[in-house]
């Protein structure tokens, strides 16, 4: 902070705690309230820009101002209306804001038009800076493509290479064009060797090519300058696992996450690798420490939640998994997914009886979409649960499946086949015969020995009587 600004802000702190009407012009105001919002204190720039608007109401630079701050609030034609207020219609940020306004609505031809204009206007220094800012814009926006073709134009003048460079780098990433994007970056750090930014960004992309050395080597390169750095932190641990034994790996994570005792994400990932080793109670502990730490409304959230329902799972708690889980439903996810998706968990850990009671649960509800019962079924017959699901298999046989899930009938007929039950298949067999003969006989061949559909739906029905005089078995749940 300069010297002017630092001695601004300190007499209109002291002024404004003195409670008495003062006056600053509208520049040193503007300059307090770029400051404020840098630092993240919005309470104290919205203060600023009241008095601002109070004491300069038709000044250009707090109209522009305060059309940019409506702007970032998602109030476009609020801002609209202030910045048509402005008199000083060919200042800079005035020209980008509505170049912005039409990529804003995506209309990028109208962007181009508008900026191609009035950067005539300018000399080479100014226009550099200018094209660098709307370039940004076309990036914020998505433009990747766009951004490249208008980054090209830009003249390098003052220190615009370096933004260039970056911004270049940043749509190359995204493109996934990842070794055009190290060479931008390997340039970024050949004008500023220490940008410990720049060899995290470049560790990043290394491991993007697989180069799990180079990329441990330049976190090391970013850690010698700033020894907190986390991002970097957490790309040698990356790095480590794919290039190390997991000893080493984990031994350098366990370290790493000592000193970063609120990052969930080296948390989540260190966790997995745990669960892989069988690590369960060890990975369990860092995902309560993950969840802890992981906002709410954060998407990876969800991933933490179901990783430690498969934890519990294994540590033979499946209640305390099935609780668990159900809290995804204060995240938004409706509680027939989250229970077709805890049961498929408890399923794969063995718990088959917990597993096959959430799918009925779910299963035999009347407001319960036919996707979620094919999708259950699938999974049944995937997993081939077929006697303990024995209730749901009967039940099956009245679901009027859609076109797009017919062959599925198929699938139903073997499950009541393994569960011989000759009512309920000979249903399935004549749906299957009827919808999906050619899938019948290819599921059941294995049992009748043939793929001709008809001596398939034959022998089915040859078997059923058989069975007929076969009390049933009690598969009740």
């Amino acid at each position: 902070m300069d010297k002017f600004l630092q001695e601004a802000i300190e007499s209109y702190e002291n002024q404004l705690n003195a409670v008495k009407p003062f006056y600053m012009d509208a520049s040193t105001l503007m300059d307090i309230e770029e400051h404020y919002e840098k630092q993240g204190r919005d309470f104290e720039a919205e203060q600023v820009m009241r008095l601002a608007e109070k004491l300069h109401p038709q000044d250009n630079e707090v109209l522009i101002v305060k059309a940019y701050r409506l702007k970032a609030q998602g109030r476009w034609n609020e801002a609209k209306q202030v910045m048509n207020s402005v008199t000083d219609y060919h200042h800079r940020e005035v020209q980008l804001f509505w170049a912005e306004w039409a990529i804003a609505g995506g209309d990028l031809e109208e962007a181009q038009q508008h900026i191609s204009a009035y950067i005539t206007t300018l000399n080479t220094a100014e226009r550099a800076e200018f094209q660098t800012d709307f370039c940004e814009i076309l990036l914020d926006y998505g433009y990747y493509d766009k951004t490249l073709e208008q980054l090209s134009t830009v003249p390098f003048a003052g220190n615009q290479e370096r933004r260039t460079l970056s911004l270049k780098a940043e749509c190359l990433y995204q493109l996934q064009r990842y070794t055009e994007a190290i060479e931008c970056t390997e340039k970024l750090i050949n004008i500023d060797p220490y940008d410990a930014l720049a060899w995290t960004q470049l560790a990043e992309l290394q491991q993007k090519t697989g180069k799990w050395q180079e990329s441990i080597d330049s976190c090391d390169y970013a850690l010698a300058i700033d020894e907190d750095n986390r991002q970097a932190m957490n790309f040698k641990v990356y790095a480590a696992f794919n290039l190390y034994h997991d000893e080493e790996g984990l031994a350098m994570a366990r370290e790493y996450i000592r000193k970063q005792p609120d990052d969930y994400a080296l948390r989540l990932f260190v966790a997995e690798q745990l669960y892989d080793k069988h690590s369960y109670e060890e990975a369990r502990t860092l995902l309560s420490e993950a969840l802890r730490c992981c906002p709410p409304e954060n998407a990876e959230r969800r991933r933490i939640v179901i990783d430690m329902a498969y934890c519990l799972a294994r540590l033979a708690r499946p209640a305390e998994a099935t609780r668990t889980m159900h809290t995804l439903t204060l995240a938004g996810f409706s509680p027939t997914e989250v229970t077709l998706q805890t049961a498929q968990i408890l399923q794969e850990c063995q718990y088959a009886n917990d597993a096959i009671r959430l799918y009925s649960s779910v299963f035999f509800l009347p407001t319960t979409d036919q996707d979620s019962q094919v999708r259950i079924l699938t999974q049944l017959y995937q997993t081939r649960c077929f006697t303990i699901a024995a209730p749901i298999w009967k039940q099956a046989t009245l679901i009027l499946l859609q076109p797009e899930h017919v062959s599925l009938y198929a699938c139903i007929a073997y499950a009541l086949h393994e569960i011989q039950s000759p009512a309920e298949f000979l249903t399935a067999v004549s749906l299957a015969q009827i919808h999906c003969p050619h899938q019948f006989a290819q599921i059941m061949q294995p049992i009748y020995h043939t793929a001709n559909p008809d001596e398939s739906v034959r022998f089915a029905i040859r078997e059923a009587e058989q069975w007929k005089a076969t009390p049933p078995a009690d598969f009740s749940i």
